[in-house]
């Protein structure tokens, strides 16, 4: 009996001093760890500005990386924008990996916040983002790792000025200039509405192409009848199926 005890407690040594090795190597692993970030490519379709990345990650520890994941989240100030996840993913020991990671900002997620919108599409602005790395070491110990990034967001319409205005017959001209410093190419036409909200008239469509600068008149056919001593100038941005109304002038 006291050989059988004895050869269990020997056995339950071993076994504690397996894990206190193990556990100590995963959580040293746990420090070997390290990333960078490179190669941001800006893009743009419909309605949507990507900000695609690729993330380095660097494993030197002596256990495999599971369930890896890459979580990012954009701000304006302390106001969130959008989310974006990829993963989950895995990396061996002592290997590394570039992970691509697409952080986006969809216009038509925020059309309920018309100050944010506006900020947006006529402002040249930083982005907030912060990338965070959740992963874990040895199927057991978790870790999380995370940094901070200035994104520059070019404006749709940057430094939008009317520097005129007048109506012929029946029609209304627009002379205007603007800079699309962002990736997205759009139409964009101007409308006039009466006191009342109603339409007096509205342009064709203009097509204006990502990273150019647009300088021209915009001809509005008016409808008279239904024009008010105060009117308001809107602007529709057209992104893909999104209609994006601003208003850019009141007049009386």
């Amino acid at each position: 009996m006291r050989l059988a005890i004895r050869g269990l407690s020997i056995a339950t040594g071993i076994l504690w001093l397996f894990m206190g090795v193990f556990v100590a190597t995963a959580i040293y692993s746990a420090t070997q760890l390290d990333f960078n970030i490179s190669s941001a490519d800006v893009t743009g379709i419909g309605s949507a500005v990507s900000v695609g990345l690729n993330i380095t990650i660097v494993n030197n520890g002596f256990h495999d990386i599971t369930d890896l994941m890459v979580m990012s989240e954009v701000f304006l100030g302390l106001t969130p924008l959008s989310n974006s996840t990829s993963g989950p993913f895995t990396i061996r020991s002592g290997a590394d990996q570039t992970i691509p990671h697409a952080i986006i900002v969809d216009l038509a997620e925020l059309t309920g916040n018309e100050t944010l919108v506006r900020i947006l599409v006529f402002n040249d602005t930083w982005l907030n983002a912060t990338i965070t790395i959740r992963l874990t070491y040895a199927y057991m110990v978790e870790a999380s790792l995370a940094a901070n990034l200035s994104l520059p967001w070019g404006a749709l319409m940057s430094g939008f000025t009317i520097s005129d205005w007048r109506v012929i017959g029946n029609t209304m001209e627009v002379d205007l200039v603007f800079a699309n410093k962002s990736p997205l190419p759009y139409q964009f036409k101007l409308e006039v509405l009466n006191e009342t909200g109603g339409s007096v008239g509205i342009s064709d469509p203009t097509a204006v192409d990502a990273g150019t600068v647009f300088s021209g008149t915009i001809s509005i056919p008016l409808q008279t009848a239904y024009m008010t001593a105060s009117w308001h100038l809107v602007v529709h941005l057209l992104l893909g199926t999104l209609d994006l109304a601003l208003e850019v002038m009141s007049h009386g």
